[in-house]
């Protein structure tokens, strides 16, 4: 019987990855899907074709065209769920995901799943936790490419409400805070860490409150400020990523965090155009410690350029020699900086050396 078992677990387990493979090269080959499961798995056309055959009926495939010159599409069939929770009675935001929405993962790569989960839980415990709304309203989309999320409250607004506990100036610096991670408004119970990891685990994260939105693209590998054209009530949390992803949450946490001490946050990326304001030129020392604030919670400090044509000197002053010598224990990296930037950060260390 264990013998048997095993033996259709792993047929279970070789049908479950042909099917992922040919969702996830089916744009590429949608003429020559066929010679390719053959190819790549070792089976007979015939049996490929039946794969497709039963892929077409379940709506996960489209199929045009005759047999010798068919082709072969992402089907339309999805799976969706929109539920609304009321937000002055208990919830649990685990007890959420295991009884209402995992069910429709079901035959969604482990991995994927355990994203999926991961950042439903921390969105939604975020919520539960700081939105003073009173009504949670989740909707859950899966089709044969993707799945989807989105988290909705009536709440107060998470940008509002990180400038009004930070005693930020501006609702735009509550994003940029968010980008470098480690920020809660409620440290007894939160480490920060929730959304800067969500973000960098799916294909596409993005929060949107009143006029503003925070955006982040693993494609892009960068966080982006927003401003949109309408206002938006409370928080709106958009997730998304493909069913075919490769990508693991240790291998997202192991690229931030020291696995030889205890995975401790200790590394961020802070975009520096998020300091940016309305495209404004980076001169004053007053923009570099807003640019640097709570950085020193850090070990190490990636400061990413992209998208910045020039700093002033004292901006680069600022942060290269005063914040570095104040901060010694803060190793701090410049990428992507243009020619011009690069000529300030150098002056700066110059002068920290005479």
């Amino acid at each position: 019987m264990k013998g048997w078992a095993m033996k259709r677990d792993a047929i279970l387990k070789r049908s479950s990855e042909i099917r992922r493979t040919i969702l996830g090269e089916i744009e590429k080959n949608p003429k020559g899907i066929t010679s390719l499961i053959v190819r790549k798995f070792k089976i007979s056309r015939q049996a490929a074709t039946r794969y497709l055959t039963q892929m077409v009926a379940e709506g996960q495939l489209t199929a045009k065209g005759t047999t010798k010159d068919r082709s072969y599409t992402i089907g339309k069939t999805k799976s969706e769920l929109v539920k609304t929770y009321d937000l002055t009675q208990p919830l649990e935001e685990s007890e959420i995901w295991v009884n209402d929405f995992k069910p429709l993962c079901e035959g969604v790569k482990p991995n994927v799943t355990g994203i999926c989960a991961y950042g439903f839980t921390e969105m939604v415990n975020n919520v539960l936790d700081h939105s003073d709304g009173k009504v949670l309203k989740i909707t859950f989309q899966r089709t044969p490419k993707e799945v989807a999320l989105v988290i909705e409250d009536d709440g107060v607004g998470i940008f509002g409400k990180i400038k009004e506990v930070f005693h930020l100036s501006d609702e735009r610096q509550a994003i940029l805070e968010l980008s470098k991670g480690k920020l809660t408004t409620d440290p007894a119970k939160h480490t920060g860490e929730g959304i800067f990891f969500t973000s960098r685990s799916f294909d596409q994260f993005s929060i949107h409150s009143h006029e503003l939105t925070f955006s982040h693209q693993h494609i892009l590998e960068n966080d982006v400020l927003l401003h949109e054209k309408k206002e938006i009530p409370g928080t709106s949390v958009h997730m998304r990523i493909k069913t075919n992803s490769g990508r693991k949450l240790k291998d997202v946490f192991d690229k931030f965090a020291d696995p030889d001490n205890n995975y401790t946050f200790d590394k961020t990326i802070v975009p520096v155009r998020l300091a940016q304001y309305e495209g404004e030129a980076l001169l004053s020392r007053s923009q570099a410690k807003r640019l640097m604030l709570r950085v020193e919670n850090f070990k190490t400090v990636m400061l990413d350029f992209e998208g910045v044509k020039s700093v002033g000197p004292a901006f680069a002053d600022e942060i290269f020699r005063v914040y570095k010598n104040q901060h010694p224990q803060v190793v701090l990296i410049p990428i992507n900086a243009a020619a011009e930037v690069h000529k300030m950060i150098n002056r700066a260390k110059a002068a920290d050396l005479q």
